[in-house]
Parts: C-alpha cells; sequence; structure tokens
C-alpha cells in the first residue's frame, strides 16, 4: 500500500510537470511563429506590379515571410491567371502598363471564380487610391476583402495586413 501511494505520488508530480511544460511550450511566442509560419508557407500571393524592381523587393519580403509568391508584370492576364490557378491573396498596383489596375479589380470582382479571392490595392495614385476606397463605402459586400495600401507602405504594415486578411496572422 505504501509503495503503490508513493508510486502514485511520483506520476502525478510527473503529469503535472509534464503538462506544466507543455503548456509553456505552446503558449510561448516561439511555437506561435513556428505554427504561423506553417500556415503561411501554404498560402500563395500573387504581386502584381509594372516595376520589376518592386516586383522582387516584394518577392523578397513576402519569400522571407515564409509565403509562396507569384510575380506578374502582365495585367491583362491577371485574372485569367486567377481563375486557373486561384492565389490566395493578390497585392495589385493600379497603375500597370497597358491596363488599369481598377480595370483588373472590377473584372477579378466580376467573375465568380475571383470574386472572393482577397485583393490589397497597393498604389501610389492618390485619387485611383480615392476611388477604390470609395468603391468599398458604397458596395462593402462586393469589395468586403478589398484594402487600399497606399504606396510607399511599410514592410511589416503590408505582412501583417496580409496575414489578417488570410488568416494566418500570430494574433489569429
Amino acid at each position: 500500500m505504501c509503495v503503490s501511494a508513493r508510486r502514485r505520488s511520483v506520476c502525478e508530480v510527473w503529469r503535472a510537470w509534464m503538462i506544466q511544460i507543455i503548456d509553456e511550450y505552446t503558449e510561448s511566442s516561439a511555437f506561435e511563429r513556428a505554427y504561423a509560419e506553417d500556415r503561411r508557407m501554404s498560402k500563395r500571393i500573387l504581386v502584381i506590379d509594372d516595376r520589376e524592381e518592386l516586383l522582387t523587393l516584394l518577392r523578397m519580403l513576402l519569400e522571407d515571410a515564409a509565403y509562396r509568391v507569384s510575380v506578374s508584370q502582365d495585367g491583362a492576364r491577371i485574372v485569367e491567371e486567377a481563375r486557373s490557378d486561384p492565389p490566395d491573396l493578390i497585392v495589385l498596383d493600379l497603375r500597370l502598363g497597358g491596363v488599369s489596375g481598377l480595370d483588373v479589380l472590377e473584372s477579378l470582382r466580376g467573375a465568380k471564380a475571383t470574386a472572393e479571392i482577397p485583393v490589397i490595392v497597393a498604389t501610389a495614385a492618390v485619387t485611383e487610391a480615392d476611388i477604390v476606397e470609395n468603391l468599398i463605402a458604397v458596395d462593402p459586400g462586393r469589395y468586403a476583402n478589398v484594402s487600399v495600401l497606399k504606396k510607399p507602405f511599410d514592410g511589416d504594415d503590408l505582412l501583417e495586413r496580409i496575414g489578417r486578411m488570410v488568416g494566418v496572422s500570430e494574433a489569429s
């Protein structure tokens, strides 16, 4: 009886200690960051901009944050690309060579296959940014998952917004 009670006591202490270690580990920010990174690795971001140097910078930023990244300078083909291989989020510049980013946004929203893809409109064009913000305000249902980010923007702000929009922010 004494050995059995002693063994139970040791087992209870051991179990409590293991539970405490597991709780501390799962609550640690390192675990949260690793879990968020795993979730980001499964997300693909499509970046559309006519400036190659910006595409390169955004690709590096997003890949460093563990996202899969596709880039394009051809706004005219984006809707078809997004239909055939839907990304988890699109970062769209409004001033593209040959086609308007606003037209691309409208085409994305008009096609059933792409209407729900979150879009971050990243632009330095103040007038066009105001137009998009007005579209969001006037028709929040159609543009519920569209966000405007004015250039120049901070990389951390972009990453935070992407994380919120695709559901992989460390806080979610």
